[in-house]
């Protein structure tokens, strides 16, 4: 069972009238024990004897805050001012225990298992940060904010450790300044540019480590693995630097009962710290690398409305919506395209390549004429299969949500909606179920065979007919053909709901209590759109940046819970 504590101290002296200084100190610690049992009798386990395998984890952060601020007004011109720094503390400690051969049957403990290993694993990393920012308000118009931050990275070489970014903004009350017409209640226009920057997110891969393995003889080691993956190290990384260009609009119409939240942004990605997939026969499965320049440009809408209200009911709703636009621009020197992810039986590849969206998926398909026929291969009897090609865009380009709150009374209820459209998926789980006969496709051809109908290499018509016999090697062969298992990946999903009672105040006074509130929360309700087959469209391999392949995912956990709010 997981444990989770989040704690925070602050502390605050005044120097001066309009300088003081400010401490805060926080931790989020978390710990998490798992055992999984595979029970005795298990065939497929050494003599069918059943395995074990533990997990203890513990992970924490924690941040520690000081800042020095100056406030102070120069007649119609407001001055905020702050200096200060951070040091952030990243811990993981892992103890990963397995082992084979229940001695004793059906007495599912570690102590009872004929070979036992226990692996710790230890992950640690910080960030140290100055910063600085100035903020100038002017009559409630016009605001200006200027920002600077430098961070230390522990992740990377010395030499590349440090990094310097700057942002400026601006915004500016159009509604104060003119008069509008009677429909626009208020009314903001922003603009601002602003740099971000980044080290790796794994420690320990600058430099080559090996780890002790489990010997009876001579000790033994081997490359120690991150995250159990084997990462060849790259000493010469450097950070990554992210800028954004953003303008947008705000606004509130008809009494304020219509919201309107427009922005448009481009964001360039430069140096980006990717992990690529690399030959195997290297004796490493990944490594991280600096990829030159990745654009994104978008734009994000936010509606909010109060559609009803009257004396006990109202009914709000917001809906939001965001297209990006990705390209790749340019990858390192020489670099036109770099591999990701590959699939259980290298089916299908997650890729990045110049000119194309970031993170497109690769694969083979049947060869077809000018006219759309299949092209045989007669010596096999098999359609002939293309060479390496793109079959879809892992990535969704648009994204939207849509959420209604009703009230009435002391009740309220939240419904939300989301969804996102436009990216394709590759199942390795439909894969195995169409190699192993358990798809609705595989039915045709069972009682009297399947004909096939085509060209040949040279144009020449053909045909074929697989007997029932062959029928299980022909659908074992349609793993060959990786566009025969891409989805698209768009869904619409009852995410959640949330129904509230407010307590009445006259029930609490005898407690001294302000407000209190109970809700009950549904979450990953239900599925309302979706065209994928067998599996949830969110499910994922993995959580890294290479996104595009299914490989039997679990549907998103569908959970329930009760909510209790005090306030004193």
């Amino acid at each position: 069972m997981p444990n989770r504590f989040i704690g925070q101290f602050g502390i605050r002296y005044d120097i001066l009238q309009n300088l003081f200084i400010k401490g805060n100190v926080s931790r989020d610690f978390s710990n998490y024990n798992y055992v999984g049992i595979i029970p005795t009798g298990t065939v497929y386990t050494t003599n069918a004897a059943g395995e074990y395998q533990g997990i203890k984890s513990a992970v924490s952060e924690t941040n520690s805050l000081l800042t020095l601020n100056y406030n102070t007004k120069l007649r119609s011109l407001q001055v905020n001012a702050m200096f200060g720094g951070n040091q952030r503390n990243f811990t993981r400690e892992e103890i990963y225990t397995n082992g084979t051969q229940y001695i004793i049957p059906f007495f599912y403990s570690f102590t009872n298992l004929a070979t036992a290993t226990t692996r710790p694993a230890t992950q640690r990393l910080a960030t140290n940060s100055l910063f600085g920012s100035l903020d100038l308000d002017y009559k409630g118009i016009l605001f200006l904010n200027a920002s600077a931050r430098q961070d230390w990275f522990s992740t990377l070489g010395i030499k590349n450790n440090t990094i310097l970014y700057p942002a400026l903004g601006s915004s500016f009350i159009l509604s104060q300044a003119v008069e509008l017409p009677s429909v626009i209640n208020y009314a903001k226009l922003r603009a601002s540019w602003a740099q971000v920057g980044g080290g790796v997110p794994d420690p320990y891969t600058l430099n080559q480590t090996y780890s002790m393995v489990t010997s009876s003889g001579q000790p033994l080691q081997q490359i120690t693995t991150t995250n159990g993956e084997y990462l060849l190290n790259n000493p010469n990384l450097k950070p990554f630097t992210s800028t954004t260009y953003e303008a947008g609009l705000d606004a509130k119409l008809f009494n304020n009962k219509l919201g309107v939240d427009l922005t448009y942004y481009l964001r360039r990605t430069t140096d980006d710290i990717v992990k690529t997939a690399i030959s195997g026969t290297s004796g490493y499965q990944y490594s991280y690398v600096n990829v030159g320049q990745v654009d994104n440009q978008g734009i994000e809408l936010l509606l909010t409305g109060s559609l009803l209200k009257t004396k006990n009911f109202s009914w709000d709703a917001s809906y939001n919506f965001a297209y990006n636009q990705n390209k790749v621009v340019k990858l390192a020197d020489g670099v036109n395209t770099i591999q990701l992810a590959t699939s259980v039986g290298s089916w299908a590849y997650v890729n990045t390549d110049i000119g194309q969206p970031y993170g497109i998926i690769k694969g083979y398909t049947m060869v077809k004429d000018a006219k759309g026929n299949i092209v045989y291969d007669t010596s096999t009897g098999y359609p002939m299969k293309s060479g390496l090609t793109q079959i879809g865009q892992g990535v969704a380009p648009y994204t939207m949500g849509l959420s209604n709150k009703f009230n009435y009374k002391n009740f309220s209820l939240d419904i939300l909606l989301d969804g996102k459209f436009g990216n394709e998926v590759f199942s390795v789980m439909n894969v195995y179920a169409t190699r192993f006969g358990l798809q609705q496709s595989t039915l045709a051809g069972r009682e009297t065979g399947l004909a096939l109908s085509g060209v040949t290499a040279s144009g020449d018509s053909y045909s074929n007919n697989i007997p029932v016999a062959n029928l299980r090697l022909y659908y074992d062969n349609l793993k060959n053909y990786s566009n025969l298992f891409i989805y698209d990946g768009s869904f619409i999903k009852l995410r959640q709901i949330i129904f509230s009672y407010r307590i009445p105040s006259n029930f609490l006074k005898f407690a001294k209590i302000q407000s209190a509130s109970i809700s009950f929360v549904a979450r990953n309700l239900f599925t309302l759109y979706k065209k994928t087959e067998n599996f949830d469209p969110e499910s994922s391999y993995t959580n890294s940046n290479a996104q595009g392949f299914e490989a039997f995912g679990l549907p998103r956990t569908r959970s329930f819970g009760l909510n209790l709010s005090v306030k004193f």
